[in-house]
């Protein structure tokens, strides 16, 4: 397995387009940050990680290889990562080249990022991707480091020594995708429309009868299971 070192020292931002904004859907998890606090006085260590502690995961390869390690989901980065024999955190390398990851229950694919399957039926696949976002976009720039960043940009701060210079508000958010085996799509009437293609019709009638927020999880769960039901 691959692994690279994770830079505690310096601002990672990963840039996403400006439509995942429309798909997002706010968890309860909102964190106010103070000038002059650090991130981390604000988002504590047991919620930057998915699980309370680090899993036991499998991941295996595109080339068909496989490796074990212990893994947990930075919320923050939004890289896997685990901590090592030195007691340095270390994060997944060649991302590119894995086809998927085991842990617990969950199964991540990894496609602009970890996305972790919600549901799934043969080679579709419902899933989400969630990440602690900068939510108040006034203050990009209330930080001990440049950022630079458009208003088509989210920005995601690695760092949780980071101090803030201005009050800033960030939050954990879901962005909902829909798969087929290793490509995924942002949830969309016109993404459906194009995976399911045969069946154009019986999911616009569905979509008119059974209106679905492309944002709320229980509607796209109920959605995804008639889409199973009518693709045969």
């Amino acid at each position: 397995m691959c692994l690279k070192p994770v830079n505690v020292k310096f601002l990672s931002i990963i840039p996403f387009l400006i439509f995942l904004q429309v798909f997002s859907y706010a968890q309860e998890k909102v964190y106010k940050i103070k000038a002059g606090q650090e991130i981390g006085d604000v988002i504590p260590f047991s919620e930057v990680y998915k699980y309370p502690t680090f899993q036991f995961a499998s991941v295996l390869f595109l080339n068909g290889g496989e490796g074990n390690a212990l893994l947990n989901y930075n919320f923050l980065n939004g890289e896997m990562e685990f901590i090592d024999q030195n007691g340095d955190t270390l994060s997944l390398a060649d991302e590119r080249t894995i086809k998927y990851i085991l842990i617990d229950k969950d199964t991540f694919y990894f496609d602009n990022g970890y996305i972790n399957v919600i549901s799934s039926y043969d080679t579709k696949k419902l899933a989400k991707k969630q990440l602690i976002t900068l939510v108040d976009k006034k203050n990009l720039g209330a930080f001990d480091f440049p950022v630079s960043a458009g208003t088509e940009n989210y920005t995601i701060y690695q760092n949780v020594k980071l101090k803030v210079k201005a009050d800033v508000t960030m939050k954990l958010e879901s962005f909902y995708f829909i798969g087929e085996r290793q490509k995924f799509y942002p949830v969309t009437k016109k993404n459906i429309l194009k995976l399911y293609k045969k069946n154009e019709d019986l999911v616009s009638k569905y979509l008119i009868e059974q209106p679905v927020s492309f944002s709320n999880e229980k509607d796209l769960i109920r959605l995804f299971d008639f889409l199973k039901k009518i693709d045969r």
